[in-house]
């Protein structure tokens, strides 16, 4: 019986030894496959890893992304060259004699007065309609036509200068640059490439002058030497058509009025529309036949203008130069001569004009002064017809026996200063 438990025991034995054995296969058999399989799904593409990949890849920042137009309009070769080179091009035509007529001041003017015919053309299409006695101030044009004008200011950034040019050129726009004097050198290639290239470049002062809180001689050499420096870079003597004061300070201010007409222009600038004051959403909402932007060099300028400018485009409207808006011819040249000092400011005679709380002016500057002399005013003074201004002038005119009202009119001028 003993023997028969341990036979029993040893096929028992050896049924479980197959049995792990077969087991063994098993698992090993698994292995294998999986390998196979693994080998085979390795080769293949995955469909999930672009994606994942395109989400933990956020989308470029707008201002580091220049868009480019779903059509290509056709591109000034200077300007699309000019993110490398100025290219070589031959000197510009000189302007037709007929246009302009010749100044003879002896000065060292570099000038000539506008034809009456292209005056009065804009005085009759731009808006707001012309103060008398003032060149026209320019916020936009009359007109039913799709055409815009985009102004860029100052160009303290001059890479993004040129991508901004460079993007209106894409969608075959062109614009009127105004940047100031100290900044023509360090922008000269792209400015000289963007005039060959059909844009326009305007005054803007030569520091960002306000000019109404300066002297004569300084407004003078304010406006002429950052036209000088301009004409300079490039290469010609460059009469300017247009002047836009800091912030469009002194808009109605007779004494920048009487040298820009001493000077040659034809108005001072002005805008409809501040560009990154307002979405792109907004500017397209407001945007008008005629309509004057105004932008600067900054990152946020590059930005929305990489998306309105686009938009423009599809909306069916044309970017144009100042000059083109108002019909005016391109800004005249002559064979570049050297220039020495400003031409001074000519006497002109003084309109009556009335002050108001608000404004920037020379005159209002000269107010100030005259009332600080009679202590009337304390505080110091810049031009600005403030909230002390105000209360100054009600004080002189109780004093005069004016009505104190607060507003510099004829007759409160007349007793500060006298007929003259």
């Amino acid at each position: 019986m003993a023997n028969n438990r341990y036979h029993r025991r040893q096929r028992r034995n050896r049924s479980f030894v197959m049995l792990c054995g077969v087991l063994a296969a098993l698992i090993v058999c698994c292995v294998i496959v999986g390998v196979v399989v693994h080998k085979k799904h390795a080769s293949q593409p995955d469909p999930v890893a672009p994606a994942l990949a395109q989400a933990a890849s956020p989308e470029p920042e707008a201002t580091q992304e220049i868009v480019e137009p779903t059509a290509e309009p056709e591109a000034a070769p200077a300007l699309a060259a000019a993110t490398e080179a100025v290219p070589a091009v031959e000197e510009p035509a000189l302007a037709p004699e007929a246009t302009r007529e010749a100044r003879a001041d002896g000065a060292d003017a570099m000038v000539a007065a506008p034809s009456a015919e292209n005056a009065q053309k804009l005085a009759n299409e731009v808006r707001p309609d012309v103060v008398e006695g003032f060149l026209p101030v320019c916020y936009g044009l009359k007109t039913d036509q799709k055409v815009v004008a985009i102004t860029i200011d100052d160009c303290n950034q001059p890479e993004n200068l040129k991508q901004i040019l460079k993007i209106i050129n894409s969608y075959g726009g062109k614009a009127t640059i105004f940047p100031i004097g100290q900044n023509v050198e360090k922008c000269g290639e792209i400015l000289k490439a963007a005039w060959e290239s059909g844009f326009e470049i305007e005054n803007h002062t030569w520091d960002h002058c306000g000019l109404y809180n300066v002297d004569d001689d300084m407004l003078a050499k304010e406006i002429w030497s950052q036209n000088a420096k301009v004409s300079q870079i490039l290469g010609v003597d460059y009469q300017m058509h247009f002047l836009r004061p800091r912030g469009g300070d002194n808009r109605y201010d007779q004494r920048t009025h009487a040298y820009m007409r001493q000077m040659g222009y034809y108005g001072l600038a002005y805008w409809t529309q501040v560009g990154i004051h307002s979405s792109t959403d907004s500017l397209m909402q407001h945007l008008a036949p005629g309509n004057i932007f105004l932008y600067h060099t900054t990152d946020e300028d590059l930005a929305q203008l990489s998306e309105l400018v686009p938009r423009l485009h599809e909306a069916g409207y044309t970017m144009v130069t100042l000059n083109e808006l108002y019909g005016l011819p391109a800004n005249e040249t002559a064979p570049l001569t050297e220039k020495t000092q400003a031409p001074v400011l000519a006497p002109y005679t003084r309109m009556e004009q009335t002050l108001n709380p608000g404004d920037y002016l020379r005159d209002v500057y000269l107010v100030q002064e005259e009332l600080t002399k009679r202590g009337f005013l304390t505080a110091e003074y810049n031009g600005y017809y403030g909230k002390v201004t105000k209360q100054a002038v009600m004080d002189f005119q109780k004093s005069a026996g004016l009505t104190a009202d607060g507003i510099c009119g004829p007759d409160t001028w007349k007793a500060l200063f006298g007929e003259n």
